[in-house]
């Protein structure tokens, strides 16, 4: 059954950054560009991310080929991927913002005795050390998957007016297959949806500097 199916309540302490700068809710733009998101690792080779910007201040990544799978023939590589993103936002003058919520969503398909993982770290450039949010399943289990990384409850620091650092965040997936038994058997995570493509949606708060 599934062991976590919504990740709520993420501590976040963001050691090191900047003195945040008094700062107030703001309306920001009816539109903001993301102006660069660069991806790199085994979940996300070159050309396989999307970035798409919504209304509600949302942005997503959408990614073409990150799964992790367990099983007969399967290699550590495979049990295990990571995607690392580094977002560029083009903030307005006056104006800064934060990260108040991610939602991850995917499947899996994970035998009785395997077990999988969502797992993602946030900072900004220039930190040594972040926050942590890990989700998991247990077997079996088959379907789709959402998890919520909610940060508008605990104390995340705004990105730091007149600040070029950039949103980072690395995101994993795992799968393991507990006992002789399941490893004769495929289990599998993806972060996709039924369109075939995972997704993260990123929702942003602005902020006046």
């Amino acid at each position: 059954m599934r062991k976590a199916l919504l990740a709520t309540g993420l501590s976040l302490t963001m050691l090191g950054l900047l003195p945040a700068p008094a700062a107030s809710a703001a309306t920001g733009p009816d539109q903001f560009t993301v102006q660069a998101v660069e991806a790199g690792g085994s979940g996300c080779p070159a050309g396989s991310t999307t970035v798409i910007t919504a209304g509600d201040n949302l942005f997503t990544v959408i990614y073409d080929d990150f799964y992790a799978w367990d099983g007969p023939g399967s290699k550590p590589k495979d049990r295990e991927k990571f995607c690392q993103l580094n977002i560029d936002v083009d903030v307005p003058p006056g104006l800064t913002y934060t990260i108040v919520g991610i939602t991850h969503r995917g499947s899996a398909d994970v035998v009785q005795d395997a077990s999988a993982y969502q797992r993602a770290s946030y900072y900004w450039t220039g930190e040594s050390s972040g926050a942590i949010a890990q989700s998991d399943l247990d077997g079996p289990f088959n379907g789709p998957w959402t998890f919520e990384d909610v940060l508008q409850k605990v104390n995340l620091e705004p990105h730091p007016c007149g600040s070029t650092a950039r949103l980072n965040a690395k995101l994993e997936l795992g799968v393991k297959a507990n006992t002789p038994k399941a490893k004769k058997q495929e289990s599998s995570i993806f972060q996709h949806t039924t369109d075939g493509k995972f997704k993260t949606t990123f929702q942003l708060k602005w902020l006046d500097c």
